[in-house]
């Protein structure tokens, strides 16, 4: 399996590679890749795939600002990554 997908894939490469994914885990997380690519992706992986939802411009970051219980942010942000991974899966 290459390290990477890009752009220059084929689209053989891309379906080949997220069914592999598919087998391997329960969800994946893309960063910084086309959208039609994470789409691709989703459609062969049959698991969810999202699309940059541990950066910090996303609105689960946002989210776990707004929490303020006192707790640290990285754990407020860990627990709502948590939340939707188990959530996409269940």
């Amino acid at each position: 399996m290459r390290s990477g997908l890009s752009v220059a894939s084929t689209v053989q490469e891309v379906q080949d590679t997220a069914r592999v994914l598919g087998r391997l885990y329960d969800a994946v997380e893309c960063q910084g890749l086309d959208p039609a690519l994470v789409a691709c992706i989703g459609l062969h992986a049959n698991i969810p795939v999202f699309d940059g939802v541990a950066a910090k411009d996303h609105p689960v970051d946002q989210l776990a600002e707004l929490l303020g219980d006192g707790t640290p942010l990285a754990d407020n942000r860990r627990f709502l990554l948590q939340a939707l991974l188990l959530e996409a899966i269940a």
